[in-house]
């Protein structure tokens, strides 16, 4: 059972290297696009169609009376989406397989601003689509700007727990494990965080582990 977990998280760390050199090279590509007094969610569906990438929207885009007039020549997909989501309380983030996440960053802030010197303590569960655990999920905080820390971050344990400081308790957590479609949540629901399975990314996951398992016997 433990050699077989073991496994499992080889598996999903050799995927996750693989996968994060990938998204390097398909960030490099380039598009050329044109929007004219488009809705906004109009012009996001038209990105995606242009690109081929998969836009996943944590929160619906409401504010379509936002008009989009704006012309892209060899932009990446980051340029042109920061560009488009500019002046909006939207935000995303690029992940595996060519996807873009898309979320409603004010959502999932605290609505009171804490004062506070010393760093304040977060602590919670992840759990998967059964209610179980889970082990190595990725936690980082993602400040009211909507940057991403790479200073302020935990890995689950094995039963799925989690805690560290952050100086930022107005801010928000960026949860992500390969597998499962990454999430934005906010500090004040980070007690139980459950997990939503990306089947197409989960399938090639578990590919290569039997894969790698024929290979060695």
């Amino acid at each position: 059972m433990i050699m077989n977990k073991i496994i499992f998280l080889f598996c999903c760390l050799f995927f996750c290297s693989i996968q994060a050199k990938a998204d390097d090279r398909q960030e490099e590509s380039q598009f050329t696009i044109k929007f004219v007094e488009q809705p906004l969610d109009s012009a996001l569906v038209q990105l995606a169609r242009k690109t081929g990438y998969g836009f996943r929207y944590q929160d619906s885009i409401i504010n379509s009376s936002i008009k989009v007039t704006q012309y892209f020549e060899n932009k990446t997909i980051s340029q042109i989406l920061e560009v488009l989501l500019a002046n909006t309380d939207y935000h995303f983030i690029v992940f595996s397989k060519c996807r873009v996440l898309i979320y409603k960053m004010e959502k999932y802030l605290r609505t009171t601003q804490i004062q506070r010197v010393e760093p304040c303590k977060i602590s919670g569960k992840v759990v998967d689509e059964n209610g179980e655990g889970v082990l190595a999920v990725s936690i980082r905080i993602i400040d009211a700007k909507g940057k991403i820390s790479d200073a302020e971050n935990a890995i689950t344990n094995e039963d799925g727990t989690f805690s560290f400081f952050t100086p930022h308790p107005n801010a928000c957590l960026l949860v992500r494990y390969i597998g499962y479609y990454p999430q934005v949540v906010s500090i004040k629901d980070a007690g139980l965080i459950k997990l939503e399975p990306d089947w197409e990314v989960l399938n090639e996951v578990i590919t290569i582990g039997r894969d790698k398992a024929t290979k060695k016997r």
